[in-house]
């Protein structure tokens, strides 16, 4: 993983929607602006929580935030990837399911166009079979970008009334210890008692942001006793330690630690973006 000097990056509500999309071609103004105007809708609202006393937001507030929660989750190098890496493994498993029967697979090669005798294609059915040592699957290029870019724009807008469904918490900081920040914003956390064997996504898990280096918002699955709490050295920690685990290449805080430093190298770089389909 990357070393960056640590630094606080710009708080994600000044990241403006669209330059991205623009610069690569990517999208619609239709989209552009509906990025934008997330953005610009959820700005004041987080800005104002970053220093509020107490946590109550209106209906129309939670619905402007968990759309911009929803997007800044998708929006980033961790969720594209992750989403060529998924679309890596269904091409892969369709093609073995092609190879286990070799008519099947010698109807499927010629209809591919693949003009060759029957032994020569007998050999390909049997790399293909043990995928990973014969071939690699790398989708890139602006199909594949405009592809990735529009499923996650999919992915957000069915994300975010599974945010309204949670029980929002706004989490502060009371110890000298800063909350980090990572390229993948947006954490998504096992919930507690969560089996290791099972998965966890939007729907199940704990989603964690930090909005600044003393505050966080953490939409958790059951109410919790107070809508805004403390949280102590030990939780920030453990806060800290999930961004690293869950960050694509680098972390950013306000000051230099140890603590930070030994959790990213304990995070092994792309082990939170494999997937397998058995």
């Amino acid at each position: 993983m990357d070393r960056p000097h640590y630094r606080y990056p710009r708080r994600p509500w000044q990241q403006r929607a669209g330059s991205d999309e623009q610069r690569h071609g990517r999208g619609s103004d239709f989209v552009a602006k509906l990025l934008k105007k997330t953005e610009d809708d959820a700005a004041p609202i987080i800005k104002r929580l970053v220093s509020a006393s107490t946590f109550s937001l209106t209906q129309e507030e939670y619905k402007a935030v968990a759309f911009f929660i929803a997007y800044l989750a998708q929006r980033n190098p961790y969720s594209r990837t992750k989403i060529g890496n998924l679309y890596t493994e269904i091409h892969k498993t369709q093609l073995k399911a092609q190879a286990e029967d070799p008519i099947v697979f010698q109807n499927y090669a010629k209809s591919c166009g693949y003009e060759a005798d029957q032994e020569s294609i007998e050999t390909l059915r049997h790399k293909i079979l043990n995928f990973d040592e014969h071939f690699e699957i790398s989708p890139s290029g602006a199909p594949a970008d405009d592809l990735f870019f529009l499923m996650t724009v999919l992915f957000a807008q069915t994300a975010a009334p599974m945010l309204l469904n949670k029980h929002w918490v706004l989490l502060n900081v009371h110890s000298t210890r800063s909350l980090v920040a990572s390229d993948n914003p947006v954490a998504i956390l096992p919930p507690e008692n969560h089996p290791p064997q099972m998965g966890y996504g939007v729907e199940n898990g704990l989603i964690y942001l930090p909005i600044s280096p003393k505050r966080a918002l953490l939409l958790m699955n059951r109410k919790a006793p107070k809508s805004m709490t403390d949280i102590t050295r030990a939780s920030v920690i453990e806060c800290n330690q999930w961004m690293a685990l869950n960050a694509h290449k680098s972390i950013f805080s306000d000051s230099y630690s140890q603590e930070n430093q030994d959790a990213l190298d304990k995070a092994k770089e792309g082990d939170n973006l494999k997937i397998r389909i058995s």
